[in-house]
């Protein structure tokens, strides 16, 4: 009888630990997402106020891709009059050859891309949302903070892995002497350990 009682005194702690568990992953997971989003989300700020800058220049896009899968990016299209950005997120349409169905997202990406105002149709391209720019400071960095969510939710690229950003009118925000704060501060221990 004591043999039982004691197994089911570890059930117990098992199950409240378990209990536990659940209640702090949600947390845990908002965190790493909002992780995510600030340590990138002022290279995609930068860029995009660079590629703003240069009007009337053709090219005047980015992509924000995993570097580890190419298939998982985001790209976005300033328009001449800088008063609209279309930006897309991947359907797998342009990485497969013409009559193959491409590979698709999983159920949860579509709903996070359907959630997010994409379009969901992927017959004839990717998935697309025309957003409006009324004030550059601040809508850039909705557009970013919209762009890496949508990257960690429906792509799954978590905080760590690689990002590769493609933009001909903005291809290191460096070279024009803006820095992100992380970068700097890593810029500083790089000198600080030459020193």
């Amino acid at each position: 009888m004591r043999a039982r009682r004691g197994s089911e005194g570890f059930e117990r702690l098992a199950l409240c630990a378990l209990w536990l568990m659940a209640l702090a992953s949600p947390a845990m997971a908002a965190d790493a997402r909002t992780t995510f989003i600030a340590d990138n989300r002022c290279q995609i700020t930068l860029r995009l106020d660079m590629i703003h800058a240069r009007k009337g220049e053709p090219n005047r896009y980015l992509v924000v891709a995993d570097r580890s899968e190419p298939r998982s990016y985001i790209q976005c299209l300033l328009e001449e009059d800088d008063t609209q950005m279309l930006c897309e997120a991947s359907s797998g349409f342009y990485s497969v050859k013409p009559g193959i169905e491409p590979p698709g997202l999983s159920w949860h990406g579509l709903a996070v891309i359907e959630a997010a105002g994409f379009s969901t149709d992927d017959s004839e391209g990717n998935f697309q949302k025309l957003l409006a720019i009324s004030n550059p400071d601040r809508d850039f960095h909705d557009v970013a903070g919209l762009l890496l969510g949508l990257l960690y939710d429906a792509y799954g690229v978590r905080r760590g892995e690689k990002l590769e950003y493609k933009a001909p009118l903005a291809k290191s925000p460096r070279g024009h002497g803006l820095v992100c704060p992380a970068q700097l501060s890593g810029f500083r221990a790089e000198i600080g350990e030459r020193a």
